[in-house]
C-alpha cells in the first residue's frame, strides 16, 4: 500500500518540483486527497489540559512534563469527527492509544481496503499511512520558498497537506498553509481554553450535521387538536415547538387538559 501511495503522490503528470506552491499542490479539501486512494480520512492524538490527584501526576505527565489527559481524535476529509477515544493518561504515546481503539469491545473499526494518514508517531501498519520517516513533514518547515527536493520530500508534503485536517479547527478550514504561524508557547489556561473551544465547536458542527427538525405536519396536526386556541395561538405554537423537539415530544404525552396550559406557558410574553 505504501509503495502504491508513493507511486501516486510522486509521479504526478506535470509536475514540476522548482516551481510550487502550498496552494497549488493542496487544492480544494477534496484534492488534497486525491493522491492517496482509498484513504478515509486523518487520526492524531492530542493532549488537553486535566487536573488530577498528586498519587496520579505521575502517570498523567506527558513527555513535555505536563498534566494531560491523551485523546484519540479521528475525522474525515470533510473535517468532521467520526471517533474520540479520551481519558488515557498523559505519558501513553499515540500508538498506544491507538492500539487500546482498535482492540476494545466497542472497537474503532478500519474497513480492511480503507486505511487514515497518521504523522511519524504511528508505524506504518493496516489500516494506517505514515509519512517517510527522516524526511522534513510538517507544514511550518515548508514556510516560505522551501520546495520538495525529491520524491520522498513530495509524498510527506502532500501526506502533510491532506493530514492536516486532524489539525484544523473550522475557523482555519480556508487558510493556506503559507498563512498558518510557527507555533508558539502558551500558557497553560489558553491551551486548556483552546482544547475546550475546538471540543465544543466539534460538537456543535457534529449535532447540527446528524439532528433534524421535527416534520412541520406532525406538528401542525397535534397542535389544531388542542381546544380553545385561536389560529394565531397555533400559528406561534406551531413555530415554536418545531424548534424544541423535547418540549413537543412532552405535549404529546400529557392529558389533552393540560396541554392548551403548557402551550401558553411557552409562547405567552414573559413578564
Amino acid at each position: 500500500m505504501r509503495m502504491r501511495n508513493l507511486k501516486n503522490v510522486t509521479f504526478a503528470k506535470n509536475l514540476d518540483m522548482n516551481h510550487w506552491n502550498p496552494c497549488d499542490i493542496g487544492g480544494s479539501e477534496r484534492d488534497k486527497w486525491k493522491w492517496f486512494e482509498n484513504c478515509i480520512g486523518a487520526l492524531d492524538g492530542t493532549h488537553i489540559p486535566v487536573i488530577v490527584s498528586a498519587e496520579d501526576r505521575p502517570r498523567y505527565r506527558n513527555r513535555k512534563v505536563d498534566i494531560s489527559t491523551n485523546v484519540l481524535g479521528v475525522c474525515d476529509p470533510d473535517l468532521k469527527f467520526i471517533y474520540v477515544l479520551s481519558r488515557w493518561e498523559g505519558f501513553k504515546s499515540d500508538s498506544r492509544v491507538l492500539k487500546d481503539a482498535l482492540a476494545r469491545d466497542n472497537s474503532f473499526q478500519v474497513p480492511s481496503d480503507k486505511y487514515y494518514l497518521v504523522d511519524a508517531g504511528y508505524a506504518n501498519g493496516l489500516g494506517s499511512l505514515a509519512p517517510d520517516r527522516g524526511t522534513r513533514y510538517y507544514l511550518n518547515e515548508w514556510i516560505g520558498n522551501n520546495h520538495p527536493e525529491n520524491y520522498k520530500e513530495l509524498f510527506n508534503l502532500r501526506h502533510s497537506i491532506a493530514r492536516n485536517v486532524i489539525e484544523s479547527c473550522p475557523k482555519r478550514r480556508n487558510q493556506k498553509p503559507s498563512d498558518i504561524p510557527p507555533p508558539k508557547k502558551r500558557g497553560t489556561t489558553n491551551v486548556l481554553a483552546d482544547s475546550v473551544a475546538k471540543m465544543a465547536s466539534s460538537l456543535e458542527h457534529f449535532i447540527n450535521s446528524t439532528t433534524q427538525k421535527l416534520d412541520p405536519t406532525k406538528v401542525y396536526n397535534e397542535v389544531i387538536a388542542i381546544p380553545d386556541l385561536s389560529p394565531d395561538e397555533q400559528l406561534k405554537a406551531c413555530s415554536w415547538f418545531i424548534e424544541n423537539e423535547k418540549q413537543f415530544l412532552m405535549l404529546k404525552t400529557i392529558p389533552t387538559k393540560r396541554k392548551k396550559g403548557m402551550v401558553f406557558m411557552f409562547i405567552s410574553p414573559k413578564a
